[in-house]
């Protein structure tokens, strides 16, 4: 394949919501298991992880991911080579794992003809990196450079990808990067400059983006039900753990607990503080989501 040739599935771009084109599949390295994090770092929303929690795929680009694109496409040009891969498939290269790009998650951005160069895209992994927890930026693929950065895990700053024309990682023509946000962080709608300029809160996130659980959980339920009250935990700063795994535990527990404080401040929630998450802490949450 050549310089000039991108890899574009050309097919597909009728069919995309996404007016930057049909985004690549990204060829996902290794994913850590357990529950990993920097502490400080944003969350890692893997594909895996999103469809445990049976996060349902969009059928239109996050506005958080468009407010990104935005920016970046007005600060170093470029060329956007897409963020919602519609219809869902599978990465790049030999795997069947679902892309991150089939939730709308990630931006991939051309960085040569046209583009900044290298220096520009330089400049722009900085900025990413430095940004990080502001942006809820969880990973940075560098294909040309072939190595990737994450915000989490074992593996948690830049590392060596495996050099491949299947996936382009390593290849001359792949001068393209791929720029990954949290979930929450894919649905925030405020601008980048705001975001940036906010001091630290919970990110603005339409209700509907966030799938509360309406069972009743407790301290050693475990399943896709409490992933997704621990997903909500972690949006909006409740948690300290870093990963939905599933399992109510006594960290989960106390971040329970912490929401349902917070809610009762704010006039949402007039129960038992208890860490238990019943009906009332799923209603109180419902009227945290929509501003009430």
């Amino acid at each position: 394949m050549t310089d000039d040739a991108a890899p574009i599935d050309e097919a597909l771009d009728a069919i995309s919501d996404d007016p930057g084109g049909v985004a690549y599949d990204d060829a996902l390295p290794p994913e850590d298991t357990g529950d990993g994090g920097r502490g400080n770092g944003p969350a890692y929303d893997s594909p895996k992880k999103m469809t445990e929690r049976g996060i349902a795929t969009p059928t239109t680009t996050p506005v958080g991911m468009t407010q990104l694109r935005t920016h970046v496409l007005g600060n170093w040009g470029g060329a956007s080579l897409g963020i919602l891969a519609r219809p869902p498939r599978s990465v790049r290269g030999p795997s069947d794992m679902p892309s991150l790009h089939i939730w709308g998650m990630a931006f991939d951005w051309q960085w040569k003809k046209p583009g900044p160069g290298r220096r520009g895209t330089d400049e722009l992994i900085a900025w990413c990196i430095t940004h990080a927890n502001d942006l809820g930026i969880q990973a940075v693929h560098d294909y040309e450079q072939c190595r990737y950065w994450k915000s989490y895990g074992k593996r948690d700053g830049w590392n060596e990808a495996t050099n491949s024309a299947d996936t382009g990682f390593g290849q001359p023509w792949a001068t393209w990067l791929h720029i990954e946000r949290t979930w929450a962080a894919a649905n925030d709608d405020r601008s980048i400059d705001t975001s940036l300029g906010a001091s630290p809160s919970a990110p603005k996130v339409a209700p509907d983006t966030v799938p509360l659980p309406t069972t009743e959980l407790k301290l050693g339920d475990r399943g896709a039900a409490v992933a997704r009250m621990q997903d909500f935990l972690r949006m909006f700063g409740f948690a300290v753990f870093t990963r939905s795994d599933g399992q109510f535990g006594a960290r989960t527990q106390t971040a329970v607990k912490a929401a349902q404080t917070a809610f009762a401040a704010k006039g949402l929630y007039t129960k038992t503080i208890d860490g238990r998450w019943g009906s009332m802490t799923s209603q109180a949450a419902e009227r945290y989501l929509s501003g009430s």
